[in-house]
């Protein structure tokens, strides 16, 4: 693992261990992200990440590179080329917290009801 990968998750599993709280535990790792996405070594390797989505079959997959054993958090990519889109979906009681590495992200947030009416659900 590259070792901006390890102090990284050496600064997540230290918060995790103080911070109670999802709200204060992202004020805390956000700075460590903003800086493990500004590592040349992570940037040049990414180059290498292979692409695995198939949107068209609505497959879309993570590179998992890391899942905590005590705190339950993990560490993954998701890459898209771009104009690629992931379809609506929903993180449950999941929280996730987003950075990008290189290119742009666009996000739409939706509501229960926008996202069953997506995917042809009821609510």
């Amino acid at each position: 693992m590259l070792p901006a990968a390890e102090d990284f998750i050496r600064e997540v599993r230290d918060i995790y261990s103080r911070v109670d709280t999802p709200e204060e535990r992202f004020k805390e790792i956000q700075p460590h992200l903003e800086k493990l996405l500004q590592d040349e070594e992570l940037r040049e390797v990414s180059k290498t990440w292979p692409f695995r989505n198939e949107p068209e079959r609505g497959y879309i997959e993570n590179l998992l590179f890391y899942e905590d054993p005590d705190y339950g958090f993990v560490l993954n990519s998701l890459l898209k080329k771009p104009r690629e889109s992931t379809p609506v979906h929903d993180h449950g009681h999941v929280w996730t917290m987003y950075g990008v590495l290189r290119g742009k992200r666009g996000s739409s947030a939706m509501s229960a009801r926008m996202t069953a009416a997506a995917t042809n659900r009821r609510i």
